[in-house]
């Protein structure tokens, strides 16, 4: 019986410190992302300014990407046409508070993904702005000016 009892209580404390081990690595975790979150938003609000705003693409499959499409942007604000342009670039785009407004324009009939992406860099560039990789799943909308000085 005694024996019993040394092995449940043994069991017992085994248990409340692999508990406590699994809260330590859960709090590391939840500082590691609290910290990158902290990043974002400081190189969102330097690199964009506090009026700037952020899309996400349409997640289509790779089949969409491959297929033929009409690409057609009628001279639409930014902000209008980020979704767009996130979707075809397949990243997030931040868009800069200061170009937010500016208006391009886009006619590019029956393009795939990568082809109707540098039609709209090349539309961007017309308008003197840049998509500039800020990590590996966003960019940056810019002007080109300030493309140097972006973190």
């Amino acid at each position: 019986m005694n024996f019993a009892r040394l092995l449940l209580v043994t069991g017992m404390l085994a248990l409340a410190g692999g508990l406590v081990a699994q809260d330590a690595a859960e709090k590391a975790r939840m500082d590691r992302i609290r910290d990158e979150v902290a990043k974002r938003r400081k190189l969102l609000e330097t690199a964009h300014g506090e009026r700037g705003i952020v899309f996400a693409p349409y997640r289509y499959d790779d089949k969409w990407y491959a297929e033929a499409h009409d690409l057609v942007i009628e001279d639409a604000a930014l902000v209008t046409a980020g979704q767009t342009i996130a979707t075809y670039a397949r990243k997030e785009v931040m868009i800069s508070g200061r170009v937010v407004q500016k208006k391009i324009t886009v006619h590019a009939p029956k393009v795939t993904g990568e082809v109707g992406l540098a039609k709209l860099r090349a539309a961007l560039e017309g308008q003197g702005l840049v998509l500039v990789p800020v990590g590996t799943k966003s960019l940056a909308l810019i002007e080109a000016a300030e493309a140097g000085k972006a973190p």
